[in-house]
């Protein structure tokens, strides 16, 4: 119940006790049948008892929303008398997060409320709402602006009947009944200005009521607003709508959501409408027919798209789309190649003439006396020059507003105002420029903001903006109506130009004018102004007042809106306008220098706190490309002769680009821990990065640092993020990428490890049980299907539950398998006998079979098999043919098409040999074929066009291509990675490595790659693969901005890494003194390293177990005097050590051994270091350091399932340590003398209690370590690693074992040990490392060491 309880309501709570207690005892004491009470003497205001509660309550408090009511009004006590009960001064906890408020009411009627209006009523309601908000689920879609406020918005400014002339055209009554249920797509042009959002309003509004409410989804496209002319957030804001009216698309939407993770939200639309759209939503049946209606399509980023997206639609629902939008080449061009499934019609003056003449007479009679003889010649005249223009209406009407005196006014003022909006807008701008010099530079700025704002600027943010440059503003909505003209339009709190195309007017010269404001000189203006209040020292005392503890979603900085308005905007946004801003300006170079060099940290605690940490790749990419565009524009600044002149800007440069990297690093490195504990950036973040890496020199500086870590080899960063064994004498063969996880396959067991996405954690394991050479996960990334020799197998991928096993025929081979495109319930299966079969995985039976007969007419099998994503098309090749292609519907009724090379186009004969097809991938969109052949050639087929085109420079092996097509990704012989951009197949990204690659995949966003290479899954995060058009989340589109940028930008020169990595650490040990640690490695070396070498350096190589094996054993003797180690073939190296005067270690043979068929993975010194243990699962051995001769052997049965450990009191004697029991053994001998049974008790006594434990008898003691002799910290843990799952976390046990139980003389046998768990330190322990002095040590959940 408690974990459930998020916020407490406190009515008329006594917090600090009450001065009434006292006389209410006293009451009761003199009262016959009654006494005094003791909890009502605790109540008093001098209580101890209620200070303790205040105190202990605090300490709990942090994660919970408080809100105290207490009363304002006097209660009745006895006739004649009233006193005020619980007031505001004990009535308040004063908690830093505490909301308060005052309730008109007495002690009596706190709770008690008249009505639904009752004004104590209405409060409480705004508080348990106020709660409700913040604990409401976080926006799965990135949605956290509704939708309905743009349809108010718009609807608000139509009149009743607006628009009705739409619904009795014929084009729009086909397409809203069209009984054949073809016609699903309908175009609406019209020019600007002709009111088509109030259209596509008003029209949304009448099909709300004459349909469902439900039925209706839209989208209003705003050119001026990067977010919403996204591609990817109209999508993910029309799945948003029927998500929320819908509850089984809900559900599905959820379940994804905990598949991909927040990455959903920042998805590029290619995904969003290949998972969301394709893979759940269209194979729903919704019950109903679904609207969508998107205004403004040519104001989107990539409106073609758009177009052939909404054109293409297979649905089981029937969904009808209606887009408005300016007349443009691309809607004709869809609507003449789908004339079955789209139609075109026009908006014509006639059309609007009747809404304009309604509107127009709706102002003139709100001012004109309705009986006015000139009422009607107004609007006729005003009507008759609109030429179906409401936007040239409406300023007209705004330019009439003050001249409404004398008819002769009216028609003077008619007579001026232009006809072209060109000439209004100048006329507009006149009078903006003919006030007084102080007046014009207002007016400019408040322009200035409005048009290169990232979104409509907010009444309070433009103030707090302005304020520090022209002063207090006494009303500045009122400002700006009187000195902006007409242009500016404020909606609600908000402010923005009146219409796109006055936009493009003050952006744009007019005629030898210059443009009233330059879009470059706007976005730096707005740049600097967000850095200045950024950069601010205010900042570092505010934040650290704001509690970390909250709900996980929440904007912990919400509580400083209110009163720091433009806080918000400035985090978010202050690197899209350096983006965009001019590059000559060194006073911007200088804001960013000093913003970087002294505030950055406490900004990103900042976007930390607000949730919003996709911030930091966003700020670098817009940094980056601002600098690529300061290398064009002073190409000798960033060159070395540049650099040796001294070029003004060269240093703040160079300091940025450092930032760039950094920026995307710590993010990949330390988000988790960021979002968790946002201050960590200051103190514990950066002694964790590379020494030379910008942010490691800010932790170098910092005096009075937490964390001083040392052995941290590499200088700079590099791009593999973990490197992760699938265990010992395994080969990961296969790798795919979900989302929130990723999988690898061991084909030899059958086993499939899921990981963690985020910590890069193992998860579980799935066993196959027999061979499987073949697995793939669904579109949505929440099971995985396994192929076997005789059983398919699908699995759900969160939980690992076994779903569904289909039967196999050994003797067919699958060559590919995947879920169904159509029906998520089947799977599809493409054998070697060229057939591809669809079963149904509940039912486990074949429902449909495809099968050329290609297999019998070349008498082979063939080399590969690839079905298109959505299963319409099969490709096939056979070794020295050329690859064909099948349409899986009709294969009897059309031979396949062929991929012939240019070389092959020679071939005289089909006896010939055509080059060797080895690799076939499909483009996400089903219409082209990626080839590899044999000779590294790659051919890029496009089908629909049936041209082809070569490219002979990839050198490649294996490829696979991302999600949305936006990268191809290949790997060559010799392990080097390369990231190709499409479609030209432009190097983006190259990884040079060693090791042979055996498969890679990309992560749903493109951003991070995956590649199996031996027994080894890597993880790589390139900075590089973050473009700058990935800006998806802000859908910034880089080809519109008005500095001539493009989006070619995007496709910079390449980048190389090397994969420094070198030999891993496979084992781990430190010298009791602190000052040396002993690394075993990967390639068998052994070697001492310099703790307080910042570097680790190595101090001395102890040994060499061969180049073919892995250390996985270390101990140190407690003297410094010995060092063992032990190899995954069994061999055993004892060495000598000594530490001379000079620093530097003598190393001495002791003696070299082997365990045969086992693995040594425990040593044990005595505590005088004559003897050592040497154990193994089966084995364990004793061995005399001083004669070199191994004294005692013991074998056993079953696995070891304890730790050896030294007796604390007896040094002849040591212990094994089990989950349930201790057994004692003779040093010399081995001989089990005693056993204790381990029993649990609780803290508080020592009497034995039953109590709940996560340990079985299964479980192993998998680490233990001596505290102080006052205990043994023992942690037990599943025996079996490879079934670990997160719901196993809470199985992993941390126990004090009291020694004093072990203690005194001669024990008898069966005597009892206690046993004391940490049933909440265990929670947050992944891996237990060991005790310095009385502190447990170990790592947690997030990486961090506790």
């Amino acid at each position: 119940m408690i974990s459930h309880v998020h916020g407490i309501v406190f009515l008329s709570t006594p917090h600090r006790g009450s001065s009434h207690a006292s006389s209410l005892n006293n009451l009761l004491s003199v009262m016959i049948g009654t006494s005094s009470k003791v909890y009502l003497a605790e109540l008093d205001s001098r209580s101890t008892s209620i200070e303790d509660i205040n105190e202990q309550f605090r300490s709990v408090s942090d994660p919970l929303h408080l809100v105290s009511m207490y009363e304002t009004l006097p209660t009745r006590v006895s006739p004649g008398t009233k006193k005020l009960v619980v007031g505001k001064d004990t009535g308040i906890l004063n908690y830093p997060r505490e909301v308060s408020g005052p309730a008109d009411a007495d002690h009596h009627t706190i709770c008690k409320y008249r009505s639904r209006v009752d004004d104590n009523y209405v409060l409480f309601i705004t508080f348990l709402k106020q709660i409700s908000r913040d604990l409401a689920s976080p926006p799965i879609l990135g949605i956290v602006e509704s939708p309905a406020e743009d349809l108010d918005k718009f609807a608000s400014q139509g009149l009743q009947g607006s628009g009705e002339w739409l619904r009795g055209r014929k084009s729009f009554e086909h397409w809203l009944s069209d009984p054949s249920g073809q016609t699903r797509l309908l175009c609406l042009a019209g020019m600007p200005g002709t009111g088509k959002s109030t259209l596509a309003a008003m029209t949304i509004r009448h099909l709300q009521r004459i349909f469902l409410g439900q039925s209706c989804q839209h989208h209003f496209f705003t050119e001026s607003q990067p977010t919403k002319k996204s591609l990817a957030y109209c999508l993910r804001s029309i799945a948003f709508q029927v998500a929320t009216t819908h509850d089984a698309f809900a559900e599905r939407l959820v379940r994804l959501h905990q598949d991909v993770g927040d990455a959903l939200s920042s998805q590029k639309y290619q995904t969003i409408w290949s998972k969301v759209f394709e893979g759940i939503l269209f194979k729903m049946d919704i019950g109903y027919t679904l609207h969508w209606v998107v205004d403004a399509v040519d104001e989107a980023e990539d409106p073609n798209m758009l177009l052939k997206l909404l054109s293409q639609i297979r649905s089981c629902s029937c969904i009808r789309v209606l887009i408005l939008s300016r007349p443009n080449k691309d809607i004709a061009g869809v609507v003449a190649q789908r004339p079955e499934a789209a139609m075109l019609d026009t908006i014509t003056i006639r059309d609007t003439e009747h809404d304009i003449r309604k509107y127009v007479r709706s102002v003139v009679t709100a001012t004109l006396p309705k009986q006015s003889h000139i009422l009607v010649e107004v609007i006729n005249q005003i009507v008759s020059k609109t030429e179906g223009s409401f936007l040239w209406a409406r300023l007209a009407l705004d330019t009439l507003h003050h001249n409404w005196h004398t008819l002769g006014d009216i028609q003077q003022a008619l007579d001026v105002i232009p006809k072209d909006m060109q000439s209004l807008y100048r006329n507009m701008l006149s009078a903006v420029k003919s006030q007084d010099q102080r007046l014009q530079d207002m007016a400019q700025r408040i322009l200035t903001w409005a048009t290169c704002s990232f979104r409509p600027i907010k009444l309070a943010e433009l103030q707090a903006a302005l304020e520090p440059e022209f002063g207090k503003f006494i009303s500045l909505k009122d400002t700006i109506t009187q000195i902006c003209g007409h242009i500016v339009r404020i909606d609600g709190d908000s402010v923005s130009l009146i219409h796109a195309t006055a936009r493009r007017f003050l952006v744009t010269p007019d005629g030898n004018e210059p443009e009233f404001i330059s879009s470059q000189d706007g976005h730096g203006t707005l740049a600097k102004a967000c850095l200045q209040y950024l950069s601010d020292d205010r900042w570092r005392r505010i934040l650290s007042q704001i509690p970390e503890a909250g709900t996980m979603h929440n904007d912990r900085l919400a509580v400083l809106y209110d009163t720091h308005p433009l806080l918000s905007y400035a985090l978010n946004y202050w690197a899209y306008h350096v983006r965009h801003a001019p590059v000559t300006s060194l006073e911007l170079l200088q804001h960013l220098k000093l913003f970087f060099s002294k505030y950055v940290l406490c900004w990103i605690q900042a976007v930390a706190l607000a949730r919003s940490l996709r911030s930091l790749p966003l700020a670098s990419q817009y940094i980056k490309l601002y600098l690529k565009k300061r290398k064009k524009g002073h190409p000798s600044s960033l060159s070395p002769a540049g650099l040796a002149r001294g070029i003004s800007g060269d240093s703040e440069v160079h300091f940025l680009q450092c930032w760039v990297v950094d920026l995307i690093r710590i993010l990949g490195k330390f988000g988790n821990n960021l979002a968790e504990t946002p201050s960590s950036i200051f103190k514990h973040i950066p002694p964790f990065c590379p020494r030379d890496s910008i942010i490691g020199q800010f932790g170098a500086h910092q005096e009075n640092t937490l964390i001083k870590v040392t052995g941290i080899s590499p200088r700079t960063w590099d791009d593999n993020l973990a490197r992760l064994s699938v265990g010992q004498d395994e080969t990961a063969s296969k790798v795919r990428a979900t989302g929130v996880y990723f999988l690898t396959l061991v084909s030899s067991n059958g086993t499939v490890i899921i990981w963690s996405a985020e910590t890069c954690e193992e998860l579980r394991r799935l066993e196959h049980g027999e061979w499987v050479v073949l697995f793939e996960t669904n579109a949505t990334g929440s099971a995985v299907a396994t192929s076997g020799r005789s059983t398919f197998k699908i699995w759900d991928i969160s939980s690992g539950q076994l779903l569904h096993s289909i039967t196999k025929d050994p003797q067919m081979r699958a060559i590919q398998i995947a879920f169904g495109a159509v029906e998520e319930t089947d799977l599809v299966v493409a054998y070697d006998d060229c057939s591809v079969v669809w079963y149904d995985m509940e039912a486990g039976t074949e429902v449909e079979k495809f099968k050329t007969e290609e297999s019998n007419t070349l008498r082979g099998c063939p080399r590969l098999t690839v079905l298109s994503p959505d299963q319409s098309r099969v490709a096939i090749a056979f070794r020295g043919r050329p690859v064909l292609v099948w349409e899986t519907s009709d294969a009897s009724l059309n031979p396949p098409r062929r991929c012939l090379r240019a070389a092959d186009g020679t071939r005289s004969s089909e006896s010939d040999a055509y080059n060797a097809p080895e690799v076939a991938v499909w483009h996400p969109d089903g219409e082209s074929l990626f080839i590899l052949y044999q000779d590294t050639v790659l051919v890029h087929w496009d089908l629909v066009e049936d041209e082809r085109r070569e490219f002979d420079y990839t050198e490649a092996r294996e490829m696979i291509i991302s999600s949305d097509g936006a990268f191809l990704l290949t790997c060559n012989f010799s392990g080097v990675l390369s990231v190709w951009a499409l479609p030209r197949v432009d190097l983006a990204y190259r990884l040079h490595g060693n090791d042979f690659i055996r498969d890679m995949a990309f992560s749903p966003d493109s951003r991070r790659i995956y590649d199996t290479r031996g027994s080894t899954c890597c993880v790589w995060e390139p900075d590089a693969l973050v473009r700058p058009d990935d800006i998806d989340r802000h859908g910034d589109n880089l080809s519109s901005t008005f500095d001539g940028s493009s989006v070619s930008e995007a496709v910079s020169e390449p980048v190389y890494s090397q994969d420094s990595s070198g030999s891993h650490v496979t084992a781990l040990t430190y010298e009791s003194g602190g000052e040396f640690y002993c690394c075993g490695r990967e390639d068998g070396t052994v070697s001492i390293h310099d703790m307080k070498s910042l570097k680790g350096k190595v101090s001395r190589k102890v040994c060499n177990h061969g180049s073919n094996v892995d250390v996985v054993s270390l101990a140190w003797s407690p003297s410094g005097r010995f060092l063992v180690s032990g190899d995954d073939m069994g061999k055993i190296i004892v060495k000598k050590l000594r530490l001379k005067e000079d620093g530097k270690w003598a190393v001495f043979p002791v003696f070299e051994t082997r365990i045969s068929d086992e693995i040594a993975d425990q040593f044990t010194f005595s505590r005088d270091e004559h003897l050592l243990l040497i154990s193994a699962p089966l084995q364990d051995q004793i061995w005399d350091l001083g004669s070199k001769l191994m004294i005692c052997e013991r074998f056993r049965k079953e696995e070891r399932s304890g730790q050896w450990i030294n007796h604390m009191f007896d040094s002849t004697r040591l212990l094994l340590v089990e989950h349930n029991r201790i057994h004692i053994h003779q040093w010399r001998n081995l001989d089990d003398e005693l056993v204790h049974n381990i029993i649990t008790t609780t803290l508080a006594d020592e009497i034995e209690t039953p109590r709940p434990t996560s340990a079985t008898n299964s479980d192993k003691v998998q680490a233990l370590a001596d505290a102080n002799q006052r205990y043994l910290v023992c942690q037990t843990s599943p025996k079996s690693r490879k079934t670990r799952s997160r719901d196993d976390r809470g199985k992993i046990l941390v126990s004090l074992l009291l020694a004093a139980d072990l203690q005194g003389p001669a024990s008898t046998p069966q005597e009892k040990v206690r046993r004391r768990p940490l049933f909440e330190l265990s929670a947050h322990m992944q891996s237990f490392l060991g005790c310095h002095r009385d502190k447990v040590v170990f790592i947690d959940h997030g990486n961090w060491y506790v």
